[in-house]
């Protein structure tokens, strides 16, 4: 007998206390990660609930079936490590979820998904999903339910949703799905997703939907996400958003269509297309912005939000009102996007959800340049009516730049410069840290009700201080000050990763790529001085040491990657488009 089997029946003899549903799964984590990989056949469903005042008898019971399946399994092989998913039930408990175990949520509160591609799923109650490997990525099996998805950004793989009748292929897209008796119903909120119902395929952008059976009915975005624990975030800030809006929105009044200008002056001619038929700007009040909730980014100043037919912007400078009409983010933010490169041509429209409100910011002195000072110090609330069935990238894009050239006189073009960038790639020494296997990191078991990052509970994550002891690193990676010196830990992480993290340390809108082409995980323990070069780390100190002072420099994040992991930052010149204002005036009354 083992000692993780000992320690169970021990467990089951001990009787009181009674073992609690998160001891109960601690305990058979720990016996199952000693077996090898149990076939789908023998696998048990996981219920995410546990009775409020659960007797003795209830929890026996399925210790002893976990015994049994000790039993049973006893001789086939598994993979240490061999998980896929963090799992935060209704409870508070957490635990894990292994390949082709099913996942079935009762409990009233749903249970939170982390995934180890860093993606996360919201089930709702009465839900019913299980995981599997797929050839470039991960598979999620909904077999019944509603899942809300928030898929992270990956370099070459895909997340996929099957249900009965359709399969979804996602990349750092968040959408919702439902499988039920009459159908299946896929609604993409930010990102873009395929989906594929037999021979036919769809491309889904956001704010649209598609559904296998006519009768399921399109319901309005606050009524998709009602049962999500980020409902009543969500719904706060719409509604300080509307607030704002009708305390600083003026009379719509009817706008005299380009297009019937150009038609009257030219029969024959070209006519322009894309723009709104009503459209109200009133200046607001410096003094009196609308603040947005606590800890939101949106519903305040500088947000904006798309209905069916309606484009609305609280608040909001016209430089920004600019930068998003031409289709551009804000350079720090786009070097923040998985490529890590800035953008140039073929700019993308901003797309959202209708019905969701987000924040855009004040504006962006690297991306729009020139024009009077005003554009970047008033604001302005614009709420602009359309016929048709235009999305929100219209509404927001191409529509809005016919606003603002016909209400601003506005006047722009593209510009192109070249700009500082890196490619990460292997330094001619060759790489100094190792490749390891799957179990070279651990995921602690947080008490009942703790909150989660990256699947990790909060404030549990091993301190640089503590792995350096030789205690095994948090899975992930993680990081904080040591004295002028920020430090990364990792635990079973790729070198996209580490590119992910360069991209945040960087000096503002520095892209870094991935140019090593090597996909093992790694721990590594970097540590380099905050300075010009590395003047994006945060502040504060590391959990876990207790004594920073006189902590000395550490190098240069281009010499401690060198040093300390065998890798270098190559740098490059990339094009970068910028817009330059060449007129624009303060709008006239409506």
């Amino acid at each position: 007998m083992t000692s993780d089997e000992r320690e169970l029946r021990h467990l089951v003899a001990r009787q009181l206390p009674s073992p609690s549903h998160l001891e109960f799964v601690a305990a058979r984590d720990r016996v199952l990660n000693e077996l090898r990989a149990t076939p789908a056949h023998l696998q048990k469903a996981r219920v995410a609930e546990a009775p409020p005042n659960a007797s003795w008898l209830s929890i026996a019971l399925p210790l002893a079936a976990a015994a049994a399946l000790i039993a049973i399994v006893a001789t086939v092989s598994f993979q240490r490590g061999d998980w896929l998913a963090t799992v935060e039930a209704a409870d508070g408990s957490t635990y894990r979820l292994k390949p082709n175990e099913v996942m079935r949520v009762s409990a009233a509160g749903g249970a939170m998904l982390t995934l180890v591609d860093g993606s996360s799923v919201e089930m709702r109650a009465a839900s019913e999903l299980s995981l599997d490997r797929a050839a470039n990525g991960l598979d999620i099996r909904l077999r019944g339910g509603d899942i809300i998805v928030n898929a992270s950004t990956q370099r070459d793989g895909r997340l996929y949703v099957h249900t009965k009748d359709v399969t979804v292929a996602v990349n750092g897209t968040v959408f919702l799905a439902n499988a039920g008796a009459d159908g299946s119903r896929v609604a993409v909120i930010e990102g873009d997703a395929r989906v594929r119902e037999g021979a036919a395929e769809t491309r889904l952008r956001p704010g649209e939907e598609v559904a296998t059976n006519p009768t399921i009915a399109r319901r309005p975005v606050t009524d998709e996400i009602i049962w999500s624990r980020n409902a009543g975030a969500h719904l706060t800030i719409l509604n300080s958003f509307r607030k704002g809006m009708a305390q600083t929105a003026g009379s719509l009044a009817q706008l005299a269509r380009q297009a019937d200008v150009v038609g009257a002056q030219a029969p024959g001619a070209k006519t322009a297309a894309l723009e709104f038929d009503e459209a109200s700007i009133r200046e607001c009040d410096p003094g009196n912005l609308p603040p947005s909730p606590v800890g939101a980014r949106g519903g305040g100043a500088n947000s904006v939000m798309a209905t069916p037919g309606r484009w609305y912007g609280l608040c909001v400078t016209p430089v920004a009102l600019i930068r998003i009409a031409y289709g551009y983010r804000g350079i720090e933010l786009e070097a923040m996007l998985p490529d890590g490169l800035p953008r140039r041509g073929g700019r993308a429209p901003i797309r959202g959800q209708f019905g969701v409100v987000g924040s855009i910011g004040a504006g962006d002195g690297g991306r729009v340049r020139g024009g009077p000072d005003w554009i970047r110090n008033e604001r302005y609330t614009i709420e602009a009516v359309a016929s048709g069935t235009p999305d929100t990238a219209t509404m927001g894009g191409p529509m809005l730049r016919a606003l603002l050239e016909r209400r601003f006189k506005l006047k722009a073009h593209v510009e192109t410069e070249q700009t500082r960038a890196y490619n990460l790639v292997v330094a001619p020494g060759g790489l100094k840290i190792k490749p390891v296997p799957a179990g070279s990191c651990e995921v602690p078991v947080g008490t009942p009700g703790a909150q989660l990052l990256n699947g990790i509970p909060i404030g549990m994550q091993r301190s640089f201080a503590e792995v350096r002891r030789g205690q095994k690193p948090t899975c992930g990676v993680w990081g904080g000050m040591n004295g002028p010196n920020w430090v990364s830990v990792s635990g079973e992480a790729t070198l996209g990763q580490l590119t992910q993290l360069l991209r945040g340390r960087m000096a503002p809108g520095i892209g870094v790529t991935d140019k090593t082409d090597i996909t093992d995980k790694f721990n590594w323990d970097l540590e380099f001085v905050v300075d010009g070069n590395a003047s994006n780390a945060p502040t504060g100190p590391v959990t876990g040491l207790s004594d920073t002072a006189g902590v000395p420099k550490a190098p240069t994040i281009f010499d401690a990657l060198e040093q300390q992991l065998g890798l270098r930052l190559e740098p490059i010149q990339v094009p970068r488009d910028y817009l330059v204002i060449d007129s624009i005036e303060r709008p006239g009354p409506n």
